[in-house]
């Protein structure tokens, strides 16, 4: 199974990225504070590892 499109809701600052495409390469592009490592966060929540769940935990204390 391969992600090929993706959305964040109302995760961490990320209040609607709208749908993007995921491919071999994707690149996020924003302003500071814009949310890019939120966006990441949640993808990479999808399969969390032991690491990850600790950045999601210290992400809900903001």
């Amino acid at each position: 199974m391969q992600l090929v499109k993706a959305q964040v809701l109302n995760f961490c600052s990320v209040v609607d990225s709208g749908v993007f495409e995921v491919g071999d390469m994707t690149c996020l592009v924003g302003k500071n504070e814009a949310g890019k490592p939120a966006i990441l966060r949640a993808i990479q929540g999808i399969k969390p590892s032991v690491a990850a769940d600790r950045l999601n935990r210290q992400c809900l204390i903001y």
